[in-house]
């Protein structure tokens, strides 16, 4: 079998750097069966099933869990010489299916063709076996850079940082130009097919797998030396490496709204927020965003926005609320992209919309003030769940103690409500409506023009949203006699709206 797992880690190499190796090994005169895998995947797959198959210490490890046994019988341990045989089989299997696991057709092959019933589930369950591995730090990585490869499309942006698929391709395209690894990015396969494959992990338990993966790791309590090539230590002794490949599938994970529920189900969210501390204390340590350490804290913080967007927030474990606030703030003002700021902002938005002592909470942490960097944005979907959140932050005592403090809040709603994006509008005149029920506020609102900008707003639009908003704030402001207006009040026409409301959010930041 040693010398058939060789066999097979050398033709996976080829189909990995060769369009002919992957017609050849892949193509349909290769299939067992019409519909079946080729015989080149159905052999790594059996490779897994005899390196995973279960020896008397796992059929012992499994008793002694059901039956709560702290320790293993001394008559079922193997000899040294049999768990090194066993540790270079699952090492060859999983190398084997790491080179597969680059390649669409074969991801596509490996989970979902099948010779014999389940062969495709049983792989995924070798694969989390491997992850969860105690006594093979090999193996257990190689298991998470499949897993990674399974859920990583051809369309997937790879950062600077995140070179172990880049190392792959360079091992598999030894000496064959220097052209040929950059070309694997685009064998990678669909983002359907990917969004299949996270599905069927995460179905089969892939966020419980990887929460035991990293305690495995973090139990080992091996360090690795700073500044080598290949690795970094961190504060827990875990290789970056590893930590970068669970980051990475736990966002590729969360990207679809079905898996997000399965993940806090799975415990996904503390294991998230635990990375995401691990790369911010090495990000903080190496001099912030700029030195590349520690960037798996955005995928994580990408996950846990994404989970916050749709869960249920009354469904979080107890204390989960507390995991997201940091990491959705840390994304207002350094995410990689708009799409994270907004997803940031959606997801702060609806844990904001849990009762008034979450949302004193979320200002206590700094919040409202982190909304400001959404407003910042030259995007205006971002800018709009900039104020959504803001305005969904209005009714609490916290934020109604700094309304009254302050008028530079207020004079941002005013800007908003001039806005020409109707759902920004809405927004903002919707938190007029709620903070003007305080009088100390709507006197600062009046302050600053509010009674003329909202009738003029009245004047103008034609939606009924807005028009019901603006009618309930000047209701909330009729009995309120116009003070002088301070000298950086709001005008009321929109015509100088744009150039206000940059100058205002650059004084703020």
């Amino acid at each position: 079998m040693v010398v058939r797992c060789h066999a097979i880690v050398a033709l996976a190499k080829q189909v990995a750097i060769s369009e002919p190796a992957r017609v050849q090994a892949l193509g349909e005169k290769t299939r067992i069966t019409p519909n079946g895998p080729s015989s080149l995947v159905q052999a790594a797959r059996e490779a897994m099933d005899v390196a995973c198959r279960p020896t008397k210490k796992r059929e012992a490890e499994e008793k002694a869990k059901e039956g709560g046994k702290k320790q293993l019988e001394t008559s079922v341990e193997l000899s040294d010489m049999e768990e090194e045989r066993r540790r270079m089989m699952e090492n060859l299997a999983i190398e084997g299916v790491v080179f597969l696991s680059i390649v669409g057709k074969a991801k596509e092959q490996l989970l979902f063709s099948e010779a014999k019933k389940n062969d495709g589930k049983r792989l995924i369950e070798n694969l989390h076996y491997l992850v969860s591995s105690k006594s093979n730090r090999a193996a257990r990585f190689g298991a998470v850079q499949v897993l990674a490869n399974l859920t990583r499309s051809s369309e997937d942006r790879q950062r600077d940082y995140n070179k172990e698929l880049e190392k792959l391709r360079q091992v598999a395209s030894k000496g064959l130009g220097p052209n040929t690894s950059a070309k694997l990015a685009k064998v990678a396969g669909s983002t359907e097919l990917a969004k299949r494959c996270t599905r069927a992990i995460v179905q089969a338990g892939g966020v419980r797998a990887l929460v035991r993966c990293f305690a495995a790791a973090k139990n080992e309590k091996k360090i690795i030396k700073s500044g080598s090539e290949d690795s970094e230590t961190n504060t827990e002794g875990v290789s970056s490496q590893l930590v970068e490949g669970i980051s990475f599938c736990l966002k590729k994970m969360a990207t679809d709204e079905r898996n997000r529920g399965a993940m806090v189900q799975q415990k996904g969210m503390r294991l998230l927020g635990d990375l995401y501390n691990l790369g911010a204390a090495i990000m903080d340590k190496n001099g912030g965003v700029d030195s590349k350490k520690g960037m798996w804290r955005e995928d994580c913080a990408v996950a846990l926005a994404r989970i916050a967007i749709t869960t249920n927030p009354a469904l979080y474990p107890e204390g989960s609320m507390y995991t997201l606030i940091q990491p959705l703030i840390w994304l207002f003002s350094n995410a990689s992209h708009e799409l994270f700021q907004f997803e940031a902002g959606l997801g702060m938005t609806n844990i904001a919309s849990i009762d008034a002592s979450t949302r004193d909470t979320l200002v206590v942490h700094g919040v409202w003030s982190a909304c400001t960097n959404l407003l910042a944005s030259e995007n205006e979907e971002v800018q709009r769940v900039g104020i959504e959140c803001m305005s969904n932050l209005v009714v609490c005592e916290k934020s109604f103690e700094r309304l009254q403090k302050t008028d530079q809040d207020i004079k941002l709603f005013l800007l908003f409500a001039k806005a020409d994006n109707l759902k920004i509008q809405s927004a903002a005149t919707g938190g007029l409506a709620m903070m003007t029920q305080d009088p100390d506020i709507g006197k600062n609102v009046l302050k600053l023009g509010g009674r003329k900008v909202l009738e003029e707003i009245q004047k103008s639009t034609k939606d009924p949203g807005v028009q019901m908003r603006v009618k309930v704030t000047l209701e909330n402001l009729a009995e309120m006699p116009d003070p002088p207006l301070s000298a950086d009040a709001v005008q009321p026409t929109a015509s100088d709206s744009k150039t206000e409301l940059d100058d205002e959010i650059l004084e703020i930041n």
